[in-house]
């Protein structure tokens, strides 16, 4: 019959061994710390890195005009839109550039060759006005080769907050925000506009003047005016 191992042979080979880690929780009481284990040895060989992973993309940034842009005549029951602003301010990007008002994205896409993100504008600027029942109108825009068309869930309009009739020109403060998740393919561009819309008073036309984002009576900082974020949003398989 074998003899059996001794005490100190079973304590020196227990000191050879390797043992999970344990967090102790009371007196001679653990929990099993397997998140703390680098490695499983029933599981070598069945965890897969993943792969392909998207780029990590955003742009954030502003447009500022101190130097009030000419007076405008618009037609009233319809929204006139403005050219796209150009030589925007950028804070923060990383795969987004903007060229000439356009906004392009230049990272990869998933297997579906399509990536969404979460476009965000606001604004707060100052005019005036011939008249008082007119809207600021903020839009985004989508060209995919063929120019630029109007991106569904953008379009946001709101009327001033705040005004001061003078010689019967009123002088406008508006504010408007507004955000829509966009889909983007290889070559598509984005763009903003700011519009105007007017069905109120007796005459066909009024007049727009002064636009300007020097904001009297706001906090001395660059960061005012219009502002675009562009935020990706994750791609469900």
């Amino acid at each position: 019959m074998a003899r059996p191992p001794s005490a100190n042979s079973v304590l020196r080979n227990m000191k050879k061994q390797s043992f999970e880690p344990k967090t102790p929780i009371a007196s001679e009481m653990f929990i099993p710390n397997h998140s703390g284990i680098a490695v499983h040895p029933e599981a070598v060989n069945t965890f897969v890195k993943k792969t392909n992973l998207l780029d990590d993309a955003y742009w954030d940034g502003h447009w500022n005009t101190d130097t009030p842009l000419p007076a405008q005549t618009f037609n009233k029951e319809v929204i006139t839109w403005m050219d796209a602003f150009e030589d925007w301010t950028e804070l923060q990007a990383s795969k987004w550039t903007e060229t000439d008002g356009e906004f392009i994205y230049s990272g990869n896409f998933p297997a579906s060759g399509q990536r969404k993100f979460l476009v965000t504008y606001q604004f707060t600027m100052d005019c005036y006005a011939s008249a008082l029942w007119w809207s600021a109108v903020g839009r985004l825009t989508k060209d995919v080769g063929a120019g630029h068309v109007t991106i569904e869930g953008s379009v946001q309009a709101f009327s001033q907050y705040a005004y001061v009739i003078v010689y019967g020109i009123y002088l406008e403060r508006i504010q408007l925000s507004n955000s829509t998740i966009v889909t983007i393919e290889e070559g598509d561009k984005l763009a903003f506009n700011l519009g105007f819309h007017c069905s109120g008073g007796g005459a066909s036309t009024y007049l727009i003047g002064g636009i300007n984002t020097i904001l009297l009576q706001f906090p001395s900082t660059p960061v005012k005016g219009f502002h675009i974020n562009i935020t990706p949003i994750t791609d469900l398989k």
